[in-house]
């Protein structure tokens, strides 16, 4: 997908506002293996594109686009903040991760265009390793791990003086009927005070008397 193409998937959410975004992104993109709603805005799916998370459940939608043999991710929690994290890893470390090609949202959903890093799934190899190969492999990755560990800021925040937007922190809260935000934190103890307060803002009603104190007092002690 080309930066024409981008361009041409932004113009079309512009002029079919009722559309499906993604039935948009298979006119253009050739999708395979989406819903039958999706199917049906779609007039049909090409061929080349290729599905890498068919059985995805509530995940975002990843796709592999061999013409530019780039990846596109597509979800509501596709976020800036990925990005951005991306770029951090990419100008301050070793880690191999793939290179942002174009990011932007749309009525809520992130769209996310990046390189495509070659390579065998670590899960369709590692019963076969040797055990040599296998203490490299766990060599490497405790190496990238302790250089993204070694990133360190004064704030504990999403990249850019964001709220925090991981699993933890994100969540609707019945009571307000809203997503609430949590963050930016200046300390360790605010943060772990921040984790206890969204569990018990999460709670499906809103009630406290089944909240779990055991282990709103552990996290507090962290």
């Amino acid at each position: 997908m080309s930066n024409d193409i981008g361009e041409r998937i932004r113009l079309l959410m512009e002029r079919h506002p009722l559309k499906s975004l993604l039935s948009s992104l298979i006119l253009l993109n050739n999708v395979r293996g989406v819903s039958d709603a999706i199917f049906k805005e779609a007039n049909g799916i090409p061929e080349n594109t290729i599905n890498l998370r068919p059985d995805r459940g509530m995940a975002s939608m990843v796709y592999h686009l061999p013409d530019t043999n780039t990846i596109l991710k597509v979800g509501k929690t596709v976020k800036q903040n990925e990005v951005e994290a991306l770029d951090l890893l990419h100008s301050q470390t070793t880690v191999p991760v793939p290179q942002v090609h174009e990011f932007y949202e749309k009525n809520g959903m992130g769209f996310l265009r990046m390189s495509k890093i070659q390579g065998t799934s670590l899960a369709n190899v590692w019963g076969t390793l040797p055990r040599e190969k296998r203490d490299k492999v766990i060599s490497q990755l405790r190496g990238y791990i302790q250089q993204w560990q070694g990133l360190t800021s004064d704030f504990f925040e999403a990249i850019g003086g964001r709220p925090c937007e991981d699993g933890f922190f994100t969540h609707w809260s019945p009571s307000s009927q809203k997503i609430l935000k949590y963050g930016p934190f200046t300390s360790r103890r605010e943060y772990n005070a921040g984790l206890v307060e969204a569990l018990r803002n999460s709670r499906p009603t809103g009630v406290r008397d089944s909240f779990p104190e055991d282990l709103a007092r552990r996290v507090s002690a962290l």
